[in-house]
């Protein structure tokens, strides 16, 4: 089984809870599985399964979730029932990542608790052919689109996809789905891709380790790039672009980074030693700290949630070292961080100076990929 982030974002908070398999229900528990429907809030669906005024208050109040917690229609909960319906459990799937919510009650008392979940993993293989846009043509053959996101940041530091790859190129993909006993509950990490690219195979292979994973090819081992991974998994929700349009603005603005989608609180790392040239918070970037580098680069870290306090205007900053935790701060709609480079005064796109890890997993990425078979293998005609 893959091991990433997913498994290791967010830490549990325990808080009084009541063990559903105990054997204070000798009987068991009857559960049940539902989706959330469009306008369906937590509030609504702790009174609709029976909480009351002071049950729902009480859950509130131990802010067991994060602030960015939302409810997804189509997204699914369990619900867990005692025979005499004294006792009730409504448990929340927090996907990607492995955390759940659960909310309780009992007689008058009621309470909640976030951890992380085991569940039963299965893998499974899609094949195909691009037929019109890759994420569409991915989607065909998986339950859901995160299994084409993470595709997508298999390639994103080598090839720009959607100009790259023709039509009826064959593709291979193998991932994880997730079950809570014998229900679904979605997809987990991508563990191989395969692509046909101008007519051969590239293949890359997800190398996890305790707080993350990175992608690795044979063929693209970035010995030359000058630049660690700021972060310990890359997942890519918004490239560099001089004419986005902004989500919170709503006008056309340049997108001058890249944007790493990461569960807040989540090391940012110094992409390369350096000197700090300021730091601080403003009203755009929130708290941001900007590295200048022995090779003349300056790189950017922005919408952090704290800087880490041995950060000082001037101090010198070694490879990898921690500078700060993911965060959700300045303009922002979702905890990530946003990763700039300057050149010569100028923004520049810095997909093609990153490497896919950060400096701490140096060691291990450059084993994995010494023992990666990539020889133009023809798989994909399997």
């Amino acid at each position: 089984m893959t091991l990433s982030w997913l498994q290791f974002s967010q830490a549990s908070h325990p808080t009084k809870n009541l063990d559903p398999s105990s054997t204070q229900y000798p009987g068991g528990l009857k559960t049940q599985f539902h989706k959330v429907k469009p306008g369906d809030t937590l509030i609504a669906l702790l009174e609709q399964h029976g909480f009351d005024i002071h049950q729902r208050t009480e859950i509130l109040k131990q802010k067991v979730f994060s602030e960015n917690f939302t409810l997804i229609p189509g997204e699914k909960y369990r619900t867990a029932s005692s025979k005499d319906h004294a006792f009730k459990e409504l448990k929340f799937y927090e996907m990607p990542t492995n955390n759940i919510l659960i909310f309780w009650r009992k007689g008058p008392q009621a309470g909640s608790l976030s951890r992380t979940e085991t569940y039963t993993i299965k893998t499974k293989t899609a094949r195909g052919r691009i037929t019109g846009s890759i994420l569409a043509s991915i989607n065909q053959h998986t339950r859901d689109d995160f299994v084409a996101q993470r595709f997508m940041d298999a390639y994103a530091l080598d090839y720009k996809l959607t100009k790259e790859v023709q039509r009826g190129a064959k593709f291979a993909v193998t991932y994880e789905e997730k079950y809570d006993g014998n229900e679904f509950i979605g997809t987990g990490e991508v563990i191989e891709t395969e692509l046909e690219i101008n007519g051969k195979n590239d293949k890359r292979q997800f190398v996890s380790y305790t707080d993350g994973g990175s992608f690795i090819s044979a063929k693209y081992i970035h010995k030359d790039r000058p630049l660690y991974s700021p972060v310990s998994y890359q997942r890519i929700t918004s490239q560099f672009n001089r004419r986005r349009f902004h989500p919170i603005t709503k006008r056309r603005t340049p997108h001058l980074g890249v944007d790493f989608e990461l569960p807040e609180g989540e090391d940012l790392y110094a992409s390369a030693e350096g000197k700090v040239l300021r730091m601080g918070k403003n009203r755009a970037a929130g708290y941001y700290v900007v590295i200048r580098h022995v090779n003349g680069l300056e790189s950017y870290y922005n919408h952090m949630q704290s800087i880490d306090a041995r950060i000082r205007n001037g101090s010198y900053i070694k490879n990898g070292q921690v500078i700060g935790k993911v965060g959700c701060t300045g303009y922002c709609t979702k905890p990530h961080l946003h990763f700039a480079i300057k050149k010569r005064g100028q923004f520049i796109d810095p997909i093609p100076f990153i490497k896919s890890y950060p400096y701490k997993e140096k060691a291990l990425i450059v084993q994995h990929i010494e023992a990666f078979n990539d020889d133009g293998a023809t798989s994909l005609k399997r």
